[in-house]
């Protein structure tokens, strides 16, 4: 139970950063499209 909760928190914080990267790509410059 304790690995299966570290790993589901290990990817709940890898998720998050990257949206949160994504999200500074895109307020940095917005003409970038995300699908590329």
């Amino acid at each position: 139970m304790i690995k299966a909760g570290l790993s589901f928190v290990a990817i709940s914080v890898m998720f998050f950063i990257y949206t949160s990267v994504t999200m500074l790509k895109e307020c940095i410059n917005p003409n970038t499209n995300i699908a590329s």
